[in-house]
């Protein structure tokens, strides 16, 4: 069943194509590209640099965390927050009207890393009422380059470890290739995981969006798929 298909008629989940202005994103993935250049994380040309293969940027690491000022605080990412079509699709995934939380998160996945982002819940790491997440390719996302899988459904809030969700999840998987212009809604009780990157020198970069109730006042982790 094609991954459009079967994401979407699930409860926790949608997957939606050229919602958003390419243009817009890609202007946003070369600001991503040319941050992670200064910090040598990349070549000039968007291809990993050799130290950076296996490696996982931890949430603590000070070179991360002003990367992620940076990058947050771009007038581009203010405008997908604001975003027509994305606020719209939000409220009518969610079946509510939902506020940007500015509890996001920009990842970069290198390749090697062993095992991708294990499973979780980011309603774990970001105790907010309501909490929905519009994840948004940077680049094209293919099963290779390490793309997000959905559960097929919402979860109870559940114990989490260093590893992700505790114990054994009965799920099934369903991967979401898409590309800039698309994005990936679910919930924060949603279980997600990413595949690892397999290619040989291109990152993966992506975009965590979170929403939810606009009096709501949540604490946040930079966990993120």
């Amino acid at each position: 069943m094609p991954d459009l298909v079967m994401l979407n008629r699930l409860a926790a989940s949608r997957l939606l194509r050229r919602v958003l202005d390419r243009d817009l994103v890609l202007a946003v993935a070369a600001r991503v590209r040319q941050s992670a250049c200064r910090r040598g994380w990349l070549k000039e040309d968007g291809r990993v640099s050799a130290r950076m293969h296996g490696t996982r940027l931890a949430a603590d690491d000070p070179d991360y965390v002003a990367f992620l000022a940076e990058i947050l605080s771009l007038p581009e990412v203010d405008a997908l927050r604001s975003d027509r079509s994305l606020r719209s699709a939000v409220a009518e995934a969610s079946g509510q009207s939902l506020e940007p939380l500015r509890a996001d998160i920009c990842r970069i996945t290198f390749p090697g890393e062993p095992g991708g982002t294990p499973a979780h819940q980011d309603a774990w790491y970001c105790k907010v009422p309501r909490l929905w997440i519009a994840w948004i390719p940077l680049v094209a996302c293919s099963r290779r380059l390490g793309t997000l899988e959905i559960a097929d459904r919402e979860l109870p809030l559940a114990a989490h470890d260093e590893n992700g969700l505790a114990g054994d999840l009965r799920t099934t998987w369903c991967p979401a290739s898409c590309g800039p212009g698309d994005v990936l809604l679910f919930s924060g009780l949603t279980p997600h995981r990413s595949l690892p990157n397999r290619s040989a020198e291109r990152p993966r970069l992506s975009l965590d969006l979170r929403f939810g109730e606009a009096t709501s006042q949540g604490e946040s982790g930079v966990t993120a798929a």
